[in-house]
């Protein structure tokens, strides 16, 4: 049965959609220098708004967990950001597409929302890819490749669980990916095989607290380069000398492009966000509707 819109054009039956976890970050676009002193004023009055409006979604739980972000500058990206914001919503796309819309920060603010996928589901597709690549390439040369080497040898850091810090690690094929030969993408897989068996046993020990693979990115703006899934995971540590250890031990940090961002809990995320908005109205010297 066909449905009509406003305009009374016919739409075929939607059918059932499947509710997703995606991960929303939030930032400020790469012009934000150039912007007036009352844009920047509206902009962090967005941002408290952006707190309370996950706040809501939070207690209907279509957003299951927010953070802020700890001020460090990135090295990577020639951009000034002043804010980072994370959110985790868990709903369909349709019904996404609804609540992003409603955003704050929706109009002026720029965003990246991959949809995830549990991590045993990720292990599932990497290890699916890896065997399917060395099938190809053992085809193509006419000969057997070496024996795999699928799990992790080096020792696994030893740290306690139970750490105060946190921080976000989202890792992904570098620019140079699509560069590489077949035996060079082979041993980029084999990697990220032992990548997710040198995570086992640190979410197993209370330090990897949360961790996901994404599907390919299906939304629009794409990056121009290779497009491929991420893996994302949330550490826990007592000290940044524990991150480290984990970091660098990590099979896949050479052969990534990689993000790491120190969670501020969301509730503090908020009170920091009224307070900045409280100093750059002083800088500013403007009055606003939240004033």
């Amino acid at each position: 049965m066909a449905v009509s819109n406003q305009r009374g054009e016919s739409m075929g039956e939607r059918r059932p959609e499947e509710t997703h976890e995606i991960l929303v970050f939030v930032q400020n676009p790469p012009d934000y220098l150039s912007w007036s002193k009352p844009q920047k004023l509206e902009y962090y009055e967005n941002v408290v708004r952006w707190h309370e409006y996950v706040s809501r979604l939070m207690a209907v739980g279509e957003v299951t967990k927010a953070w802020g972000a700890e001020k460090l500058p990135g090295r990577v990206r020639p951009i000034a950001t002043k804010t980072l914001l994370i959110a985790i919503y868990r709903t369909t796309l349709t019904k996404f597409s609804e609540l992003i819309a409603r955003d704050p920060l929706w109009d002026s603010a720029w965003y990246q929302a991959p949809i995830l996928k549990s991590i045993e589901t990720d292990y599932e597709t990497d290890l699916a890819r890896y065997k399917r690549q060395r099938t190809r390439l053992e085809e193509k040369l006419g000969k057997k490749l070496p024996k795999a080497v699928l799990q992790y040898k080096d020792s696994i850091p030893k740290i306690r669980p139970g750490g105060t810090i946190e921080i976000l690690v989202t890792s992904g094929n570098t620019p140079g990916y699509l560069d590489l030969s077949d035996e060079e993408r082979l041993e980029e897989e084999e990697k990220v095989v032992q990548m997710h068996d040198y995570h086992r046993p640190l979410r197993e020990g209370g330090v990897i607290v949360d961790e996901w693979g994404t599907y390919q990115n299906c939304g629009f703006g794409v990056w121009a380069g290779p497009n491929s899934a991420k893996g994302v995971y949330i550490v826990r540590v007592s000290s940044y000398d524990e991150f480290d250890d984990v970091f660098i031990s990590d099979p896949v940090r050479n052969i990534s492009r990689v993000q790491t961002v120190v969670l501020v809990p969301f509730q503090e995320s908020w009170q920091r966000a009224e307070q900045e908005l409280r100093a750059a109205r002083e800088r500013f010297g403007g009055v606003s509707e939240l004033s």
